[in-house]
């Protein structure tokens, strides 16, 4: 196959996972605490006339878009946020596991959990316990939780170095290859939840854009061809043939 052809497919083929990315954006653009993503390409440029050249790309994997969402106040007292960079840590049966997603509930034993059922832990590394039929709670930007006027536990905040290295488990959940971090910056918010920071006009927008630019790769392929059959053809006739 020639080098046109070669490229003009590996194009497609970049644009198809781009426009899986975005798909799986808008899907989620009303899930709780979600983070857009985005194929992370690396550009290649090749001639294809003296005059002319194509572009082509190397996929690199996935880029997260870790700016935060809205938060959108439910005025719920399990329903939290964070204002920065950080993640609630929650225990699961395959291990710690982090998200932003801070929809919270107390289960039959008065542990706070997620949605769920997974517990969240304190800055102990402990689930956390809330006293029996606990009133006025109470959590602080540090995710301190207070009954009343009593300390009953701390969530625990956590960050990573390299938060686009996280990679998406189910239920909203995060798994971290590298170790957590305390993440002071951080700040919980209570009586809220984050809103996906997904920008439905803006995926659209490149929806359109990679519809377009398929268009242009798939009639760069079907000139090329028609280029080789015309090539063939040519070659193939006897020598004087008109």
């Amino acid at each position: 196959m020639e080098t046109t052809m070669f490229l003009a497919i590996a194009r497609q083929s970049a644009l198809r996972r781009e426009m899986e990315a975005v798909a799986h954006n808008l899907a989620n653009a009303s899930t709780t605490g979600y983070k857009s993503q985005s194929p992370l390409f690396k550009e290649v440029l090749a001639k294809t006339s003296p005059t002319e050249r194509i572009s082509s790309v190397i996929d690199q994997g996935l880029m997260t878009n870790t700016t935060d969402g809205p938060l959108k106040p439910t005025d719920l007292t399990y329903d939290f946020g964070i204002r920065g960079s950080g993640y609630f840590a929650v225990q699961t049966p395959s291990g710690e596991r982090y998200t932003r997603n801070g929809n919270f509930k107390l289960d039959s034993a008065s542990r706070l959990v997620t949605q769920n059922d997974s517990a969240v832990l304190g800055a102990d590394n402990r689930p956390i316990v809330l006293p029996p039929n606990a009133g006025d709670i109470r959590v602080a930007g540090d995710g301190t939780i207070l009954a009343g006027t009593q300390v009953v536990g701390q969530m625990k905040i956590v960050g990573f170095t390299n938060d686009r290295a996280l990679k998406r488990g189910p239920n909203s959940l995060l798994i971290a290859d590298e170790a957590p971090q305390r993440a002071p910056q951080a700040k919980v918010v209570q009586g809220v939840i984050e809103e996906s920071n997904v920008i439905p006009m803006f995926e659209l927008s490149r929806m359109t854009e990679i519809v377009r630019n398929f268009q242009q790769a798939n009639n760069l392929v079907e000139q090329e061809h028609d280029r080789q059959r015309d090539a063939v053809r040519r070659i193939g006739k006897p020598s004087g043939a008109a």
